[in-house]
């Protein structure tokens, strides 16, 4: 290309420029990669700027020079030279015709915003392109700037730019509701932008509409949200309106009403739009959003409801289009007396019921059909309607995993539908792909559906990587890192040549906070440390710590810390299955020193704890369950100072603080009840301690909405109450009866969640982790009551006033009346107080039974049938129903 210039020959530049391309193709894919190509790439453009490029000439030759100059504003970017990016974006605009300056104005104003400069003039030239350019800009820009005045100002005249233009604004709604969260603005202002953009999207909504219209005249009042799956379970919600799902929209709400054309279609930029598939991605992203933003465990797990409703709607919207397609053709060849053999056939309809999705799999001509559908209306899910798809993936991910952790297992599986999907059509990835199969099975196996688990992980296992992959993945770790030494010797020279002000950086940075996770698409070695996550709960440690391997070393090349703390935390968990909590303990605390996102941290802070506890009963090493207290009160007061300077983070930081309280009293009650049995004197002050903790955790729980986490947080109460037991029959029976009002408060909440997730009609086979939570508690319930009435039973008046014995009434006549009232047992509550009606005995047999009835794990059905045993046996001796057969010597 230089000898080219100098003679010049503008044929051959263009030949040297394509095969620049043609080898920058393997470079392209990663920042770690691109910086190889800064030095050439910068020489050939520097050449072709000598090329004649007008408005008239062909169109291949300015889209080739279009690509070349955004590749090398990519590579200026990922080396942090803004003044040279800037400088290269001034020629581009110079040499390139207007028609291709829509590529490049982004990466003009990113380099502007980088370097602090004003963009008011650019800005102006923007315009000239339209109001959707502008605020595609205006977005760049302020995500590019390091300023946080600055960035709330550019997302501000995004929004601003399209006001008239409802339906595109939402994006931007989005963004800054985002930034407004993540950069500490008031949570109600963020949720404001959000729901104001869900109000534009349903305005779209006619089916909702119609269903609006038609409730309001039935006269009938329903709730903000109906079940569209199987009622009366929480199934699937869908609104009415936005602002009737949580948060008003305030002062965004007006500009929140599309405008409408004659014929009713909402009018966008660029004319008419009536609701497809984007429009419903977009509604699920708006929820998960929000949920992440919620002030309570209801407020989430609603929102959460309402955005997997919308994400489902977009699989059922596609096969349902599909379907009408078919239909209309198989109609215009019966109409031309054609043969209608070559229409595509009609699909079954999508499962109408959570049940329904499990074990099913969209079949491969239906997604095959989606991801070729070239629809104007844009109603199939595929690569052209999913607009970044890589995003999507990650809010779908936060989604299912926040639909588990709520105890909502069912409600995930048209969710993992719709990612293996994306993984296998959208993105092509295989990674993808074996992830998400993974995840299904998992699932599948947390519900007892052993068949259904087994064809997901046969699935899975199709997908393992080849070795050629291994070697080719092995040789791109080794590239980087030979790269990283190049670009580390080019600082050096660059420093020399151009000064430390422009220098290039050591490495990009992901996140600008290092507590606020913002949901970004998900890295190759990130997928695979979650491959590796549910590889470990299957039991396949083998495949894991290959896995972890592979997963580290690619997290170390492309300088990701995050990754890499997750890599070693898995590490510990397998080192502690392999039954080394030493080696478990070493890994956690050297995954704690690379990052210090919540979620991390609260996760790697319970595992430290456990795998201390468990070096500790080992006798081995340093660790004491003193020290595993001390680490978690450790984190849990780092909780509480980044809540100051984080308000908007103040809910989960509290859910966090209150699962690791939690771990600590169940630490400090196995550890108390050692202490007791062996003798010690102190046990006492573990004990007190543990019961403050777990106090203060069941308070914050209950604040937040209660679910599983209160639950747990209430056994553990229960047994503190009761364990170690007391000496003395009246502080037995104070332990017992203390215990007692636990377990029933455990029993309301876990009732209340197993509603939540459990459908209308179960399957006989079907697990629920809520249902067997609820068992559970109602086994101990009955235990605790039993050992109540058996306490009772042996001292009736431990602790009440044994009440004097009253004189056999006098009688005249024959009117006995004062003797029945003497002689009815409903005047004297016998049993210690307890109404004869439901005894101590009547009431532990009903909640074993309903334990025994609900429970499909045979073990915990075991212990429901033990306590039904035993208050049968105690019943039967207080009715003297008992017979021995072996009389005493």
């Amino acid at each position: 290309a230089k000898f080219a210039s100098s003679v010049p020959l503008p044929g051959m530049i263009l030949v040297a420029g394509q095969h620049l391309w043609n080898t920058s193709i393997t470079f392209m894919g990663s920042a770690a990669s691109r910086k190889v190509l800064l030095e050439p790439l910068s020489t050939v453009v520097r050449c072709l700027a000598s090329l004649k490029v007008a408005e008239d000439s062909e169109d291949d030759l300015k889209e080739f020079c279009t690509k070349l100059y955004v590749l090398l504003f990519e590579c200026l970017a990922d080396a942090g030279r803004w003044s040279d990016g800037l400088s290269a974006t001034e020629k581009s605009l110079k040499v390139l015709p207007p028609s291709c300056h829509k590529s490049l104005w982004d990466f003009r104003i990113t380099f502007m915003g980088k370097l602090g400069k004003d963009t008011t003039a650019e800005m102006l030239k923007v315009k000239e392109s339209g109001e959707a350019m502008v605020a595609r800009v205006y977005a760049t820009l302020a995500q590019s700037s390091s300023d946080k005045k600055q960035r709330f100002q550019a997302f501000s005249k995004a929004v601003a730019a399209l006001e008239s233009h409802p339906v595109p604004q939402v994006e931007y709604l989005v963004l800054l509701g985002e930034f407004l969260y993540s950069a500490g603005y008031p949570l109600q202002d963020a949720q404001d932008l959000l729901i104001a953009g869900a109000d534009a999207l349903l305005e779209l909504d006619t089916t909702l509409a119609d269903e609006d219209d038609a409730s309001s005249r039935m006269g009938g009042s329903e709730s903000d949200y109906k079940s569209t799956i199987a009622p009366p379970s929480t199934a699937s919600y869908r609104p009415k309106s936005a602002s009737k799902a949580g948060t008003k929209a305030g002062t965004m709400k007006s500009s929140s009403v599309a405008p409408t054309s004659k014929n009713g279609s909402v009018v966008a930029v660029g004319g008419a739009v009536s609701f497809n598939v984007g429009h419903l991605l977009e509604l699920g992203r708006i929820y998960i959003m929000l949920a992440k933003m919620a002030d309570s465990r209801t407020t989430a797990v609603e929102n959460l409801l309402v955005s997997q409703h919308y994400l489902r709607r977009a699989l059922v919207l596609s096969v349902d289009s599909l379907n009408l397609k078919s239909l209309e053709a198989s109609l215009a060849a019966e109409a031309a007396g054609k043969d209608a053999t070559d229409v595509p056939p009609q699909f079954p309809e999508l499962p109408a019921d959570l049940e329904g999705w499990i074990g099913y799999v969209l079949p491969a001509e239906l997604t095959t059909r989606m991801a070729d559908d070239r629809g104007k209306e844009k109603k199939v899910l595929n690569r052209r309607t999913a607009k970044k798809p890589d995003l999507l993936v990650a809010y779908l991910d936060w989604a299912i995993s926040a639909l588990l952790e709520h105890a909502l297992q069912l409600h995930t599986l048209p969710l993992l539908a719709m990612l293996r999907f994306l993984a296998e059509h959208v993105l092509k990835n295989e990674d993808l792909q074996l992830y998400a199969w993974l995840w299904t099975a998992s699932v599948y196996r947390a519900l007892g559906l052993a068949p259904e688990a087994a064809a997901a992980q046969q699935s899975a296992a199709a997908l393992q990587m080849s070795e050629e992959r291994e070697r080719r993945l092995a040789e791109t770790v080794r590239q980087r890192e030979g790269l990283k030494e190049t670009v580390r010797a080019a600082s050096v020279v660059f420093m020399q040549r151009e000064g430390e002000s422009q220098a290039m950086p050591k490495g990009p940075s992901r996140e600008s906070d290092k507590f606020v996770k913002v949901l970004t698409p998900l890295e190759p070695h990130e997928v695979w440390v979650r491959q590796a996550e549910l590889l470990l709960e299957a039991g396949d440690l083998s495949e894991a710590k290959m896995i972890l391997q592979r997963a580290l070393t690619h997290a170390k090349a492309t300088d990701d810390s995050e990754a890499e703390a997750w890599c070693l935390h898995h590490s510990a968990r397998l080192a502690a299955l392999e039954g080394n909590p030493t080696r478990a303990v070493q890994f956690e605390m050297s995954a704690q020193a690379y990052t210090n996102t919540l979620r991390f941290w609260g996760r790697s802070t319970e595992a430290l704890a456990e795998y201390m506890v468990e070096q500790a009963a080992a006798a081995l090493g340093n660790a004491s369950v003193d020290n595993a207290i001390k680490v978690i009160e450790k984190s849990a007061s780092v909780f509480e100072g980044v809540s100051d300077g984080h308000p908007n983070l103040a809910t989960e930081l509290q859910w966090y603080r209150s699962r690791l309280d939690v771990k600590a009293a169940e630490v400090g009650l196995v550890e108390a009840i050692r202490q007791d049995a062996t003798g010690a004197a102190l046990w006492g002050k573990m004990h007190a301690a543990a019961d403050a903790t777990i106090e203060r955790a069941v308070g914050a729980l209950t604040t937040l909405g209660g679910g599983p986490l209160l639950v747990r947080a209430l056994l553990i109460q229960a047994r503190l109450r009761s364990e170690p037991a007391a000496r003395d029959l009246g502080g037995r029976q104070q332990q017992l009866k203390g215990a007692l009002a636990c377990l029933s408060r455990a029993d309301e909440e876990a009732m209340a969640v197993a509603l939540q997730a459990r459908p209308a009609t179960p399957m006989a086979a079907l697990v629920l982790f809520p249902d067997s939570l609820l068992a559970i508690v109602k086994t101990r319930k009955a235990a605790a009551t039993l050992d109540l009435a058996v306490e009772v039973r042996h001292a009736p008046w431990a602790l009440e006033k044994r009440p004097e014995i009253p004189e056999f009434p006098e009688i005249e006549g024959r009117d006995a009346s004062s003797v029945q009232a003497f002689l009815n047992p409903l005047n004297y509550l016998p049993n210690g107080g307890a109404d004869p009606r439901m005894s101590r005995e009547e009431a532990a047999l009903v909640d074993a039974t309903a334990a025994r009835a609900i429970v499909r794990d045979p073990k915990l059905a075991a212990d429901a049938q033990a306590q039904v045993g035993r208050a049968l046996r105690l019943l039967a001796e207080q009715r003297g129903q008992l017979k021995k057969l072996w009389l005493p010597k």
